[in-house]
């Protein structure tokens, strides 16, 4: 290696040492990059802590959604929880009950208890169909329970049918809270009429249904369908009838007459 080879190496060392000794950082640089080091490491230590107390107090319905990945055991402590002595009715499978006279045909369904459908049988809609003032889904029925401090709503369970369920004018359907406890809804279909009997019987309830419970709110909702080929002239007038052993109630909805001008 020749004289000129061995200076310009040289030079260029010296650069490379000044350059790293100019460029080093001050002592108080290589504090304030060690405090953020350290402030980012606390940061992602509390998240972590904070993710695990998170999950530790969450509720086993929570963490666990998928209820078809808990055990028989598990979902019914889930049902229990929710239910109370309601936890064997919060599933099964849906039983459908016909009551029937000359003039009208009514479905009842087990999930509920409710009336699922309501048949006109001597009349028909303006396409010729079936005219029915109730169908499916288009209704919600609902008694609302305050039992063993719980809101438990019946449209959520299923009641068993029982005594003369299933005869052509009469059904009763059981909502069972245990041995000889249970929630009754009794229908009664005469002949020769439209109107249906409804009856409830709450029988051995006393240490299920809160004892100042005065009261049991009842929902019942339902979507008119259409009868007639123009709306409007199916919603000009509605009515219904509801009558207890004290009064009756007739409400009818109808649709205000316009103007000429």
């Amino acid at each position: 290696m020749d004289k000129n080879s061995i200076l310009g190496l040289s030079i260029i060392g010296l650069i490379i040492v000044a350059y790293s000794i100019f460029n080093q950082p001050s002592a108080d640089e290589v504090k304030a990059m060690q405090q953020k080091q350290d402030s980012i490491a606390k940061v992602e230590t509390e998240k972590k802590a904070l993710a695990a107390k998170t999950a530790a107090s969450m509720p086993v319905a929570e963490s666990l959604k998928d209820t078809t990945m808990l055990s028989d055991s598990a979902k019914a402590e889930l049902e229990k929880q929710k239910f109370g002595d309601f936890a064997s009715a919060a599933s099964g499978t849906e039983q459908v009950l016909t009551l029937e006279n000359n003039l009208i045909k009514v479905l009842l369904s087990s999930k509920g208890g409710r009336i699922k459908s309501v048949e006109l049988k001597n009349y028909k809609t303006w396409d010729k169909n079936p005219l029915l003032l109730m169908a499916g889904d288009s209704s919600v029925f609902n008694l609302t329970l305050s039992a063993q401090n719980r809101i438990v709503n019946t449209k959520d369970l299923f009641f068993q049918a029982a005594g003369t369920a299933g005869s052509k004018n009469s059904a009763s359907l059981r909502l069972i809270a245990g041995e000889n406890k249970y929630l009754e809804f009794v229908y009664t279909l005469p002949e020769d009429s439209y109107m249906m009997n409804y009856k409830i019987n709450v029988v051995g309830m006393e240490d299920v249904i809160a004892e100042n419970a005065s009261f049991i709110n009842l929902d019942w909702k339902d979507v008119v369908t259409q009868q007639e080929k123009v709306f409007r002239m199916s919603a000009r007038q509605r009515q219904f009838t509801i009558v207890s052993a004290t009064k009756m109630l007739t409400i009818s909805m109808k649709e205000p007459l316009k103007r000429k001008t």
